[in-house]
């Protein structure tokens, strides 16, 4: 039986310019993949005034970047459905989304600490 092996690094970035709205796109990259039967906190902050935190598990096979894309694209599609105030300026709302509808966001890098089992993200618009 191939058991996976952990990460050969604590930490592991990549670097990415994807719209929030084409997560579904394929990626090629050096990015390794995030081991088996694991928990993941995810914390998306950005354009949130109350960031959002996720638990993501990794599954029997652990999970690739793409299967962790397309959950960062889900996630958002989520906060922004949520939002009651579609004018992106209620920063009194479930997740205080200001400034920017999920049209405007690119996912630029994903840092994932192996020893905190936190994933943050860098977006910008």
């Amino acid at each position: 039986m191939n058991k996976l092996k952990k990460p050969k690094q604590n930490k592991q970035n990549a670097d990415l310019n994807i719209p929030i709205t084409m997560c579904n796109s394929t990626w090629k990259g050096d990015f390794e993949k995030l081991p088996s039967n694991e928990t993941y906190e995810l914390k998306i902050d950005y354009p949130l005034t109350h960031p959002a935190r996720f638990n993501i598990k990794t599954g029997a096979k652990g999970m690739n970047l793409l299967q962790l894309i397309k959950i960062i694209g889900e996630l958002y599609e989520k906060i922004y459905e949520a939002e009651p105030d579609d004018d992106f300026c209620d920063e009194d709302g479930i997740y205080g989304i200001y400034g920017h509808g999920i049209d405007d966001l690119n996912l630029s890098g994903i840092n994932v600490n192996h020893t905190t089992k936190k994933i943050t993200l860098d977006v910008d618009s």
